[in-house]
Formats: structure tokens, C-alpha cells, sequence
């Protein structure tokens, strides 16, 4: 009976315990957890997308309520209770109806928060964002505006406005976190402008280039799909060893804050590309021990199967320079997939020996493989042969390779610009000179680009309002951006303007004629609500006449101006270009802004993918007149009106 007790005993211990064979039943088989890379390809696994869950990676929409003022009659309608009530405590906060300086001056000076909206010349609008995902603090971004309680916001300037999570809210609401604000002119369509009738379009919704800024970043997540503090450790390690924390960095790039959550920040360097930044770290290997094993694998995959280049290709520009000798071996690939696969590994990390391969590519290739071929070889720092290589496709016939390799010598451009000036602040910083941070030196270089650089651009700020550029070679061209850094930009040597006949536009309140001097203009131009016309003359050139709509007269510079904005600017250019004043050409960006709203507005925090070439900006154009072609019928391109 003991030993029958003992038994028992036994038994009952089993139960509680994972011992198996005290039953008269035939042994379960044991349950298998599923790993986190069960279901991965082979070739996949290892990679930081295989082990965690990425969070605040898709844009996010913001918004909030603002004012527009400097319009021209059109806005003061009545609000609703609730929005009236809103900005009228937003007015006061900010100080409109008391004893303050905030409107002296100004055409608003002395009114009650309540009289202010109900002027005519300003206007209630909706201003919203789609934030880029990790975007950091001082990052700007462009923000649609819709009018409110106005028929149009041409003309009109938005007051800086608090931009927060989600659809506005009024005064009475929750109110969400403020991530960014917003501030500038707003651009309304100029081409949408000409003749509303044909595309319905009002003016009452607008956009500010470039007017967003974030304030507070919201850094990338990710969660690991099975805790663990030493795997999490190895992800933050594998981060930080291929971005080590660098000049204007606020400190490590990742951080492990437990055992299943990791805080990643986007680096300074990767401020105006964070794609890339999020494309590399979800395929970067953890394991960093033999990257050129790694390397070989990857190459061998992308021979095996080229669908796997374009996400492979992120990997070994993760592995660093190391996986430089395999990427190699795929330059002169007989197969494209593949051959531009490692293209663009090694121009992202930067190797000369990808230049004569990417210049064959843009001379065989069409389409999309071109311009992506020209944004790649603007990547490579090989110095004059690059520039060189680029400003030889100034000349050629397809608009889009031009103006994406106008885009290119930029973007270099601005780099040199950025390398030359913190050398010169160095140097000049122990004698008081100034002492920038790496953002304000970089819009410092983006403003301004000095004749003479190797890359062929120009570049000078017109009042604050836009930027203008010159670029040598190719035959005359005008391209206007829509999106992002507000900028007119002028193809050719020459920037002449000839006219047999009077231009006018917005009911006559814009002239301009042939000048009473040869290769002389003159301009005449009525401000709305204005008592007298601004006139003026001056030399028949698409640089005189940009200045001269731009300026705003003062006592620093009396000379006469017309104050106007940007759109208004890009306006009278394409106007004058139809007329036939010009023998440049014209084009402009197709819009993008709106889809990238609804992505915001429909985001659930999905991982989203690089931006491909597919996804580039296509090109509109309307031909010049003389050399740049005739305009032609209706199976010619237009330029794409923003609706």
C-alpha cells in the first residue's frame, strides 16, 4: 500500500508538473510556438522588419483652425457659433482687442477679436498636413488651406497656427497634441486662376510651400514581436554601430526604453529624406559580425531573383562600404533589375565606380530608369566628372530627364554650398563670426547659390517670398514648382522677353507692354482696393520683370514694386509665355499634396515603403514659341491645374 500511496503521490505532483507518463493515454506531441520568422523568406531573416513591428511610420494628419488676412474683399462671412467662438478666444490669447502692439499698424489696429472676423479681407480657414512620419523638430512641410468663410484666398497670408493630431476641432472639443505649426503666403493655382470657368475651381482652397514646421518630432517605434532585453539590445546596438550619432544628432539614434520597445530618432542627415533613413534600418541586418557573408548572400538573391533587388538593395547599402566588392560584381549586369539594384547601393554609399554605369544607364534606358539613374549619379560625390556628366543632359530632348537633372545639380549645388560655408563659420567662429546650427546653415545654403559653381545653378531669394534660379544649358526653359521649396527656375543663357501686343490680365488690372525703349517693358498694375496703379518700366527680361512683381516698395528700396506673391508671379510668367513673349517653354509639377492627405487621413499605421521612381513627380509642359517649338492642339501637354 506504500508503494501504491507513493504513487499516487507521484501522480498527483505530474499534474502540476511538466512530467509526462502517468496516464493511460499515449503522449501529446509537444505545441510549437510559432517564431517570429516563421512565415519570412529565408533571405529576410535576421533583418530588424523580421523581429519587430514598426509604429509612427506613416504620415499623420494634422490640422487646426487659422486666419488668413491681406485679402482682397472676399472673405468675412459669417461662422458658425462654435468656430466663431473659437477663434475669437484664439484672437484674444494671442492679444487682438487689448492694449497691444500685435496689429499696430496694420489695417486690423484697434478692432475687437469679433470685428476682425467679420472683415472682409480676412478670412477663417482649415489648414491641414500630412506630417511626415519621424520627421524631426524644425522640419517643414507643405499645408493645404480651406477657406472658411471666404470666396478666395488669393493675395492672402495665414497667421501661425497650431497644427494637432487629427480632423480641426473648435473651442468646446478635446483637444489633441500640437505637433507643428504653420505660417505663410498662400499659393492658389495661377493656372486654375486664368479660367475658373473650365475648372471649376474658386480659389477658396490654396496651399503654403514649405509653410509647415514640426515642433514637436515624434520619434519611430518599434516593437519587438518577442520580448527580450539581450535581442533588443543587439537591434539597438546593430543601429547605432551603422548610424553613429553625429553634428546636430540630439544623441544616440536608437534607444531601448524596455524589452519589447525601442525608440529610433531620424539622424540630422537624413532630415530631408526619411524614407530612405526607415527603408535601411527595416532591412538592416542585426547581426553585424560578418557583413561581407551577408553581402554575398544578397548579391547571390538578386541574381536568383531580381524582384528581391529593390528591398535587397537597402540591405547591403545597410552592410556599409564593406559589401562594396559584391555589390560590384551587379554594375554591369546583363539584366537591368539587378544591375540597378546595385547601382543603387553603391551610389548610396557613395562609390565613384558607379558613375560610368549610371551614365550608360541614362543613355540606353527610358522612362523612369533614366530620371531614377539621374537622381542616383547626383548622389555620388565624385566631384567635376559627375557635374559634368550631368550638365551634358541639360541638352536633351525629353523635358522630364531635364528637369530632373536640374534637380540633381541642385541638390549639389546646396551640398557644396553647405560644405564651403560651415568651413568659412569654422574658420571665422573664434572671431565672433556666427555660430549656426546645422538646419540654419542648411537653409542659409539653400537660399543662396553664387555664379560660378561647378554644377552650372544660380540661385538668389526674391524678398523672402521665393526663390529664383538660373541654369546654363539647354534650350530655354521655364519650370515652376508647386510643392516644397517655392521656386521659378530659368533654363538657357538667355531670359529675354519680346512683345508685339499688350498683356492683361485680372480684368486689366495687370498691363504689360513693349516699353518706349528698345529692350524696355512697362508694367502697370492695380492693387485691389488700391486708389492709383503702380507703373514702372523696365529691361525686357524675365529677371527684371520677377523682381519687379515681387518687390514691395519701402524706404530701404523706394524703387516701384508690385508686392506680389508667388502664385501671382507664376501667373503673369505663364500668361506673358502664352502670349507669345517668350521663347522659353513651360512646365510645372503635377500635384502630389492631396493624395498625401488622404494617406494621412486613412493612416493606420501601416509601414510604408520607400518612395520608387513610379512615384516621382511627373512633368506637364506647354510649349514656348521660336525655338522651343509652336503651341500645339489638344494632344499637346498641359500644364495640370491643382483642384
Amino acid at each position: 500500500m506504500a508503494v501504491v500511496r507513493d504513487w499516487r503521490v507521484w501522480c498527483a505532483l505530474a499534474a502540476a508538473l511538466p512530467v509526462v507518463g502517468c496516464s493511460s493515454e499515449p503522449p501529446k506531441k509537444p505545441v510549437q510556438v510559432a517564431t517570429p520568422e516563421a512565415d519570412i523568406a529565408p533571405i529576410f531573416r535576421g533583418m530588424i522588419t523580421s523581429e519587430v513591428e514598426f509604429r509612427n511610420t506613416s504620415p499623420i494628419l494634422v490640422s487646426g483652425y487659422g486666419l488668413v488676412v491681406g485679402l482682397s474683399g472676399t472673405g468675412g462671412q459669417p461662422l458658425n457659433d462654435q468656430i466663431a467662438a473659437s477663434m475669437e478666444r484664439q484672437l484674444g490669447l494671442m492679444g487682438v482687442g487689448r492694449s497691444s502692439d500685435s496689429l499696430k499698424g496694420t489695417a486690423l489696429e484697434g478692432m475687437s477679436p469679433a470685428q476682425v472676423l467679420r472683415d472682409r479681407n480676412v478670412a477663417v480657414v482649415q489648414v491641414l498636413a500630412a506630417l511626415p512620419p519621424g520627421a524631426p523638430d524644425g522640419s517643414s512641410f507643405d499645408v493645404v488651406v480651406r477657406a472658411v468663410n471666404a470666396s478666395s484666398l488669393e493675395g492672402g497670408k495665414l497667421w501661425t497656427t497650431d497644427l494637432r493630431i487629427g480632423p480641426p476641432t473648435a473651442f468646446g472639443q478635446a483637444q489633441s497634441k500640437r505637433l507643428a505649426v504653420a505660417h505663410g503666403a498662400v499659393y492658389t493655382n495661377p493656372f486654375a486662376m486664368e479660367d475658373p470657368a473650365s475648372t471649376g475651381y474658386s480659389g477658396a482652397a490654396g496651399r503654403i510651400l514649405g509653410g509647415g514646421q514640426v515642433v514637436d518630432s515624434q520619434n519611430v517605434v518599434l516593437d519587438l514581436l518577442t520580448p527580450s532585453h539581450a535581442r533588443a539590445r543587439s537591434i539597438v546596438s546593430a543601429i547605432n554601430s551603422r548610424f553613429p550619432a553625429e553634428t546636430g544628432d540630439r544623441g544616440p539614434v536608437a534607444r531601448g526604453r524596455t524589452d519589447s520597445r525601442i525608440e529610433v530618432e531620424i539622424p540630422e542627415r537624413y532630415r530631408r529624406d526619411p524614407r530612405s533613413f526607415l527603408a535601411m534600418i527595416q532591412n538592416l541586418q542585426i547581426d553585424q559580425a560578418a557583413p561581407e557573408q551577408y553581402a554575398r548572400r544578397y548579391v547571390e538573391a538578386i541574381k536568383a531573383d531580381p524582384q528581391l533587388g529593390e528591398r535587397l538593395s537597402w540591405a547591403l547599402e545597410g552592410l556599409g562600404d564593406r559589401a562594396l566588392p559584391q555589390v560590384r560584381e551587379l554594375y554591369d549586369f546583363p539584366e537591368l533589375a539587378p544591375q540597378l539594384a546595385g547601382l543603387k547601393a553603391g551610389a548610396r554609399l557613395n562609390d565613384a565606380r558607379t558613375v560610368p554605369f549610371l551614365r550608360d544607364v541614362v543613355r540606353k534606358s527610358q522612362g523612369t530608369v533614366r530620371t531614377e539613374a539621374i537622381a542616383l549619379l547626383g548622389k555620388v560625390d565624385a566631384g567635376a566628372r559627375v557635374d559634368a556628366a550631368l550638365k551634358e543632359l541639360l541638352t536633351d530632348n525629353d523635358l522630364i530627364v531635364r528637369v530632373s537633372t536640374y534637380e540633381a545639380l541642385a541638390d549639389r549645388a546646396e551640398r557644396a554650398q553647405f560644405i564651403y560655408l560651415a568651413k568659412l563659420m569654422s574658420q571665422y567662429k573664434d572671431r565672433g563670426g556666427p555660430d549656426l546650427s546645422p538646419q540654419e546653415l542648411d537653409l542659409v545654403a539653400r537660399e543662396s547659390l553664387p555664379p560660378g559653381l561647378m554644377q552650372g545653378v544660380q540661385r538668389q531669394s526674391v524678398y523672402g517670398k521665393f526663390l529664383y534660379d538660373r541654369v546654363d544649358g539647354g534650350t530655354p526653359l521655364i519650370y515652376v514648382t508647386q510643392q516644397g521649396l517655392p521656386r521659378v527656375v530659368v533654363f538657357g543663357v538667355k531670359d529675354d522677353i519680346s512683345l508685339k501686343g499688350v498683356v492683361s490680365m485680372w480684368d486689366g488690372r495687370l498691363l504689360i507692354a513693349e516699353g518706349d525703349k528698345p529692350g524696355e517693358i512697362k508694367v502697370q498694375y492695380m492693387r485691389p482696393g488700391a486708389g492709383v496703379p503702380v507703373t514702372t518700366a523696365m529691361r525686357a527680361t524675365i529677371t527684371d520683370l520677377v523682381g519687379t512683381l515681387a518687390r514691395k516698395s519701402s524706404s530701404d528700396d523706394p524703387r516701384p514694386g508690385m508686392d506680389m506673391s508667388y502664385a501671382q508671379v507664376v501667373a503673369v510668367l505663364a500668361k506673358v509665355q502664352e502670349a507669345g513673349g517668350t521663347v522659353h517653354a513651360f512646365a510645372t509639377e503635377q500635384d502630389r499634396l492631396r493624395q498625401q492627405l488622404a494617406a494621412a487621413e486613412n493612416s493606420r499605421d501601416m509601414l510604408e515603403r520607400p518612395e520608387t521612381p513610379d512615384e516621382k513627380e511627373p512633368l506637364m509642359v506647354r510649349r514656348g514659341t521660336g525655338e522651343a517649338g509652336q503651341p500645339g492642339g489638344d494632344d499637346k501637354p498641359r500644364v495640370v491645374p491643382i483642384r
